[in-house]
């Protein structure tokens, strides 16, 4: 039976990577493996490295008309079912981060739709560990939403983990051999092999990694960046300069190497509040992929605190009040 590939891409998860990948190798694949990975309007853009909603956006707000997205998905369903129909490839995959908020009512009448035109549903998702995916929404936070509290702060009072709804909901729905949820902690490094070796019929030696030699694709933030973008939120009005800035620090240097540091302090604190989440999650993750509290990237101990000299302190505000200009 054909294969209908979702690939619901968690927040944090090397997700836009993957898009990128399977946007930049569409027609290698199709050619050479029979996987279709279907244009959208986002598949130049994640080509050139660019953060994108990935191809499977309609197909998310189909799932979950509720999903914070403006489209018009009217007689998607019925267009979607015409479309495998007359689709003549092995497997068919769609990329979204979206497809993590799918009704479960909604996905079995789907499900059955795929089935009756000739496809078997298969779902691939990344977890990864609390102490790695909290301090890259901490860092995305004071990237893209002028957030100004420390990561202990963060940790304490706003983070929650996100995975185990959708795990709850993809066992619900779905026999295990209709699903694999791997541990992305254990396979960064090689995220775009990992990810091949779940496809039919492909040999991962014949698509290099882009990220090797390449620009890393929404990096986060330095030690340092933090606490200079912590500063400047306090200067701006909203979000876009917010992002205005942190963008003008990353793409100045694409590559520049992230130290993880937790403080004895937050590793406690995480250890504390997220255990049995833990615990929880590695009941669905594929055996040998079980995600940890916190991960090896990690190095416990004194995080070092940057304080601003009186030049410094001049030129964040110069810098703020120039991009409260820009709007």
């Amino acid at each position: 039976m054909k294969r209908l590939i979702l690939h619901i891409g968690f927040g944090k998860t090397g997700s836009s990577y993957l898009q990128s990948c399977l946007a930049s190798y569409a027609a290698e694949l199709l050619e050479q493996s029979d996987i279709y990975y279907p244009d959208s309007p986002s598949n130049r853009a994640a080509s050139a490295g660019q953060i994108t909603s990935g191809n499977g956006v309609r197909l998310a707000k189909c799932l979950n008309p509720k999903n914070a997205l403006n489209i018009d998905v009217t007689g998607f369903r019925e267009e979607f079912a015409e479309f495998l129909k007359n689709v003549e490839h092995s497997a068919v995959i769609f990329s979204s981060e979206f497809l993590a908020n799918f009704d479960p009512m909604i996905m079995e009448e789907f499900k059955r739709d795929v089935e009756e035109v000739g496809y078997e549903l298969y779902l691939i998702c990344y977890v990864r560990s609390v102490a790695g995916h909290a301090y890259s929404n901490y860092s995305q936070r004071v990237k893209r939403h002028r957030y100004t509290e420390s990561f202990y702060h963060y940790l304490q009072n706003e983070y929650k983990v996100p995975f185990t709804g959708l795990l709850k909901r993809i066992a619900g729905c779905f026999e295990k051999e209709s699903y694999t949820i791997r541990n992305y902690d254990l396979v960064r490094g090689d995220l775009w092999g990992d990810f091949l070796q779940l496809l039919p019929n492909v040999d991962e030696a014949c698509y290099q990694p882009l990220g090797e030699g390449q620009e890393v694709i929404n990096r986060s933030l330095t030690l340092f960046e933090l606490d200079f973008m912590r500063v400047l939120n306090r200067h701006l009005d909203n979000a876009r300069q917010s992002t205005q800035a942190s963008d003008s620090l990353i793409y100045a240097n694409k590559n520049l190497p992230v130290d993880y540091v937790l403080t004895q302090e937050e590793a406690d604190l995480i250890q504390m509040k997220f255990e049995a989440v833990v615990y929880h999650i590695n009941q669905f993750v594929e055996r040998g992929h079980e995600v940890q509290i916190v991960s090896h990237e990690f190095e416990i101990g004194e995080r070092p605190v940057h304080h601003m000299d009186e030049f410094q302190t001049c030129m964040v505000s110069v810098l703020g009040s120039l991009l409260r200009k820009m709007g």
